[in-house]
């Protein structure tokens, strides 16, 4: 069955990232609470997103740019919002920055995946085990999971390791923008002869590398 497919890949996924994450101090259920929070706002915030970007209706290959940093943008809201109060600061690992971000994503790519198998009534054969829930066929792509994640990761190892604002807002800037040039490759790639694709694709290794930038980084 394609959807106990995907929920074991989900069960596998979530296993491996918490456990890299070893030094993560949050409880499950709030990792749940946003997972569950990834899955209500990820629907809603690409068309939200997408819809303010192209309010004419000429939809453009060079519009993602924009709807990819418009959505990673509300995908991180709930992140730092929890992250920068007052307690939650003091006692956060750099792991707990990148779980809270995952699981932001990673509610959007499972319920994106469930509906997919769901309506075509297939497997889900591009389901990656390693690196876990990644979907490969001619392109990797990591998933919002691991973009989300990258950018947290990036931030608040930089906040924790280097002690100074501005190098956190770099890190996190250079990571963010690592991510819209990703998912604006991918989508670019639908048109074959597209500049972003080729420019955007060869930069970030057309998704090959993320995942695994993501679960060595958690390690470190």
């Amino acid at each position: 069955m394609p959807v106990i497919q995907v929920f074991l890949t989900a069960a596998w996924t979530l296993l491996i990232v918490r456990v890299l994450a070893v030094r993560a101090t949050l409880g499950l259920r709030t990792l749940m609470t946003y997972l569950a929070l990834g899955a209500v706002l990820g629907p809603i915030a690409l068309p939200m997103v997408q819809g303010f970007v192209n309010s004419y209706g000429s939809y453009q290959v060079y519009h993602w740019p924009f709807v990819a940093l418009g959505v990673e943008a509300l995908r991180l809201a709930p992140v730092a919002a929890f992250l920068f109060s007052r307690r939650a600061l003091a006692a956060s690992s750099v792991g707990d920055a990148f779980l809270l971000a995952f699981m932001v994503g990673f509610g959007f790519d499972l319920v994106s995946t469930l509906a997919g198998v769901t309506a075509q009534g297939q497997r889900a054969a591009s389901l990656s085990y390693l690196p876990p829930f990644s979907f490969i066929q001619n392109l990797t792509v990591a998933g919002f999971g691991y973009w989300t994640g990258v950018v947290a990761l990036a931030m608040a190892g930089a906040a924790r390791w280097l002690r100074v604002r501005p190098a956190a807002y770099a890190a996190g800037t250079a990571a963010l923008a690592w991510v819209v040039a990703e998912i604006s490759g991918l989508a670019a790639s639908r048109e074959p002869a597209s500049l972003l694709a080729v420019v955007f694709g060869d930069v970030t290794l057309h998704g090959m590398l993320t995942p695994w930038l993501a679960l060595a980084a958690l390690l470190g």
